[in-house]
This record gives structure tokens, sequence and C-alpha cells, in this order.
């Protein structure tokens, strides 16, 4: 699912011209890397967004492929660096300050399932 959405949101922007020329297949490949997914399942865990249902769980992964683009732009912007696929992967390493830079304060004070069910009942 982490994968599906990531690549949709590089669907959305490839469109735009960002990351032109990445496929699914490398997306997965480096998003299921151990080094990439392990982060994003902890975070998952910790936050116990993973025992949210399979249709919330879909929307969070969807916010949060969301917000590690954005991330992953404004650090392409700051260092020069290209935004590639490889670049998004080792940004979501990062995954648990993402969330917690645009929802301050849902982690650490277990308000993040909550979030995420509105969010989806608002979809």
């Amino acid at each position: 699912m982490w994968a599906a959405a990531v690549g949709a949101e590089v669907s959305a922007r490839t469109s735009t011209g960002t990351m032109s020329g990445c496929g699914p297949l490398l997306l997965r490949k480096l998003l299921g890397a151990a080094t990439s997914w392990a982060q994003v399942q902890d975070f998952m865990r910790v936050t116990k967004l993973a025992e949210l249902s399979v249709v919330e769980r879909q929307s969070v992964y969807n916010l949060l492929a969301q917000l590690l683009l954005q991330y992953a732009e404004r650090v392409s912007e700051r260092t020069g660096a290209p935004l590639t696929p490889k670049l998004v992967c080792s940004c979501a390493s990062s995954i648990a300050g993402i969330f917690d830079s645009a929802f301050p304060g849902y982690a650490a004070s277990g308000l993040a399932p909550i979030m995420a069910r509105r969010l989806c009942a608002a979809r």
C-alpha cells in the first residue's frame, strides 16, 4: 500500500515534469528496501496507525506520500540535488519527523489514529 501511494503521488507529479522516467517497478524496489520501509513500518506501529482498517491505512499512506514528496522537493531545492526516486526513498527514513512537522504533537499524544479516521471520513 505504501509503494502504491508513493507511486500515485509520483505519477500525479510526473505529468508536470517532476521525476519523469520514474517507473512503478523502480519505486517498489527502492521503497521495499529495508532502509526505506523499516522507518515507515516503525512509524505506523508506534503511532498505532497500523491498527487501522485497510481503507484508513491507505488514506494514511496517501497522506504520508504527499508529505514525503513535498519534503523531497524542498530538499531538492535547498541542496540542488535532482529530485529522483532515490532521493525520495532516502527521505522516507525521516517520515516520523515529516509527519510531526505537518501535524505537531499528534504522534506523541496518540492522536494520529483519530486524525486518520477523520481524514478518511472526509473523503
